[in-house]
């Protein structure tokens, strides 16, 4: 019994050629799509990077208002105070008509929470990453720090003093 091995129609060299061509468009392909993932991630990386920064950028701008507002705040305090020592004997005071309340906000972090469990964040670079984390923390305590003090009165004045110095492209 012969075993006969199929034979090209053109030749050994002419099937290794063709072979070759095969693969070297198959590695072009690769290539190309690495390329196109790689640009991909990078945009994905761009849009969480300004997602970030721009929550970042509001709850900033919201503590420095806070903090803007320590003087009024204590001011009203003090006329509060005032009028409670200025009470009758039965206790009694003069109801005021200008009683208000600070602004409280809540912590922001929808967005951080976001990019983080889609893993869109973790495409940033990792010293980015850790900046990120580290300023979100600070927001975190920050806001349980104000809390924690009868809603924030009175802790206006403590509001962005003490901010971690990982603040990147005016975040």
């Amino acid at each position: 019994m012969q075993i006969h091995l199929p034979k090209p129609l053109h030749g050994w060299r002419a099937f290794a050629g063709e072979v070759g061509v095969i693969v070297l468009g198959v590695l072009i392909a690769l290539a190309a799509q690495q390329v196109a993932e790689e640009i991909h991630q990078r945009s994905e990386a761009r849009s969480a990077r300004e997602s970030i920064q721009n929550e970042l950028a509001t709850y900033m701008s919201r503590a420095e208002s806070r903090r803007a507002m320590r003087d009024c705040v204590a001011r009203r305090l003090d006329e509060i105070q005032a009028l409670l020592d200025n009470a009758g004997p039965d206790g009694s005071i003069t109801t005021p008509k200008w009683v208000g309340r600070p602004q409280i906000w809540t912590l922001l972090t929808v967005r951080w929470d976001a990019e983080s469990h889609s893993g869109r964040a973790a495409l940033l670079p990792a010293a980015e990453l850790a900046d990120f984390g580290t300023m979100y923390d600070w927001m975190r305590n920050t806001y349980d720090f104000h809390a924690g003090r009868a809603g924030g009165l009175g802790a206006a004045e403590d509001a962005g003093t003490h901010a971690p110095a990982v603040a990147r492209d005016g975040v």
